[in-house]
């Protein structure tokens, strides 16, 4: 993820977070959803929906802070929030991430390939 600025273009090419997660990016995994927080110019708070690939293979929703500035994810301010179910599909995992009109985060999980 890079920060963009409105008017002024691509800001840096550095990385927003500076250590990288480490995911897993079979078929539809991978960095799947990002989010800002409503309030972001005051808490600087970045959503992330991800494939962990620790313990097992699962899909992870963490919460990063920002720098002052916005521009980099301060180094271990990675909060996880909620880690999803062991995945055994490759596809059908789900991943948007959003804020809905009454201010709390939304994200679709998907079905694992598991239509039941």
């Amino acid at each position: 993820m890079r920060v963009w600025k409105e008017g002024s273009g691509l800001l840096t090419n550095q990385f927003f977070l500076n250590a990288p997660l480490t995911v897993n990016s079979f078929f539809e995994r991978g960095l799947l959803g990002v989010a800002v927080d409503p309030d972001f110019a005051a808490n600087r708070f970045i959503y992330v929906y991800y494939t962990a690939t620790t313990p097992a293979i699962h899909n992870r929703i963490s919460r990063f802070t920002a720098d002052a500035a916005g521009e980099l994810a301060l180094a271990g301010s990675e909060t996880i929030l909620l880690e999803l179910n062991n995945l055994s599909a490759g596809n059908h995992n789900g991943g948007a991430l959003h804020f809905g009109p009454d201010g709390k985060l939304y994200a679709g999980v998907g079905e694992n390939a598991v239509s039941s």
